[in-house]
């Protein structure tokens, strides 16, 4: 295994120096794939041989333990090359989904729908970012929606002080970084009457306030609380649903490909995410019921009926008001015509109601093509195709 990977690093290494001055579209796609491929091949267990095969199709290796080159065809998958060629098909409009900052201003329009996010920490300061009912930034609102945002002396609020006030009113809040994603540099902060709380590990005033001081480019945003349903299944995390929506280039209109559960485990607590050990379920589509569950972690896949922790039943799983979610995301794809490909992550808070906690630019396919190749779908095929993705 480790000559396998003495052989991929340079490589890596090579591409990233050799193209860092070629336009982006060109190389960036390659110098991703060797860049994960170097990070997660030692999941599977193959050949040289066998990876070679995989690397010509623009597999990753440990896409061998995901996929069912047996029963279908590898052509019919989306493969890890092609999922990064897909970065680009929302340009020039990327940004607005990469950062999470104007994402969140991108959803005034639907505000009943999104994540608050109470303010932006950066450079030891605690910044105001909501928006006014009229949907302006506050300091761009009239000065009736005017809010104070100093700390009477003519400066910028403290963190500490502005992230106990929230704790003590709310109980649990979220840190999110700007722009990372597979929920990377996420923590839960709690305040439980007595004391502070990181990812559950209680803290003393000092520790906290040490924790704070090293908080940087993060969004302080409300802790959405989930339906009783998700809440049963796993009560350690928000557990998301990833939508992936889709801009048909024949007529126009949004559809939704693919959606997939996802669930928290002892291992990924706080959060949901799949490459740390969640658990997830495929949903169907058009009745929002489960069709499977499966859960990967430490090289392992294996399907599951139950939480792997709980216990609690996922097999015929319903999404309570399906009906009513999957209408009203694809009316904010529609209005969102200028981004075709967003992979929306909510969290049902109620039947048929949610809350948006991000969008992505270029959704992970992985685990979206763990039942069925995405390309068996003609309107996807026909979706990458013509942003040049396949």
């Amino acid at each position: 295994m480790t000559d396998v990977k003495q052989i991929v690093e340079p490589i890596y290494l090579g591409a990233k120096s050799k193209y860092r001055s070629v336009k982006r579209h060109t190389a960036w796609p390659l110098i991703r794939f060797a860049e994960r491929e170097a990070a997660t091949m030692t999941e599977a267990s193959l050949s040289l041989r066998e990876r070679l095969s995989l690397w010509r199709r623009g597999f990753l290796s440990r896409e061998s333990l995901t996929y069912d080159f047996d029963e279908y065809d590898p052509e019919e998958y989306l493969s890890s090359f092609q999922r990064q060629r897909a970065a680009f098909i929302n340009e020039p409009f990327s940004a607005a989904l990469d950062n999470k900052l104007l994402f969140y201003w991108l959803m005034a329009p639907f505000e009943d729908y999104r994540q608050d996010v109470h303010g932006l920490v950066r450079d030891g300061r605690f910044h105001d970012v909501s928006s006014s009912p009229a949907g302006k930034p506050r300091h761009l609102a009239a000065s009736s929606d005017r809010v104070e945002l100093g700390d009477g002396e003519g400066g910028l609020p403290d963190p500490n002080e502005r992230i106990r006030d929230r704790l003590r009113a709310e109980g649990r809040l979220v840190l999110k970084p700007i722009a990372n994603g597979g929920g990377k540099g996420i923590s839960v902060l709690e305040h439980d009457g007595g004391s502070f709380l990181v990812d559950r590990e209680r803290m003393s005033g000092p520790a906290f306030d040490e924790f704070v001081s090293t908080i940087e480019n993060r969004l302080v945003c409300e802790y959405v609380e989930q339906a009783s349903y998700a809440e049963r299944v796993f009560p350690g995390s928000a557990n998301t649903v990833r939508v992936v929506t889709m801009l048909d280039p024949e007529d126009e209109e949004p559809f939704i490909p693919a959606v997939r559960h996802r669930f928290g485990t002892t291992d990924s607590a706080p959060i949901d995410s799949g490459g740390d050990g969640g658990f997830s379920v495929s949903i169907d589509v058009e009745t929002g019921r489960q069709v499977d569950g499966m859960q990967y972690h430490e090289g392992i896949m294996k399907e599951d009926d139950g939480h792997p922790d709980t216990g609690e039943p996922v097999e015929g799983l319903q999404i309570p008001g399906w009906e009513e979610i999957r209408s009203q995301i694809l009316q904010m794809a529609r209005t969102y015509s200028y981004l075709p490909y967003i992979g929306w992550d909510i969290v049902v808070t109620d039947e048929g109601d949610f809350t948006v906690i991000e969008a992505n630019n270029c959704s992970g396919t992985r685990w979206l093509q763990t039942d069925e190749p995405l390309l068996t779908d003609s309107r996807v095929e026909r979706f990458y195709r013509n942003h040049g993705v396949i």
